[in-house]
């Protein structure tokens, strides 16, 4: 919601989509940083499953 309005402003100050580019570009790496790095690890069932047969 933001983007629209922040990249128009940085184009009207600057004059050039350059900058904007150019912002959008590290917004983007530090998101996919973001994402690789600070998530947690997948959750995992800790139980484990008996193969064990019970005889009948």
């Amino acid at each position: 919601m933001i983007a629209p309005i922040s990249t128009g402003y940085v184009i009207n100050a600057t004059g050039s989509y350059d900058w904007a580019f150019g912002i959008a570009g590290i917004l983007l790496l530090a998101g996919a940083t973001v994402v690789l790095t600070m998530t947690r690890s997948p959750m995992t069932d800790d139980r484990s499953v008996s193969t064990t047969r019970v005889a009948v």
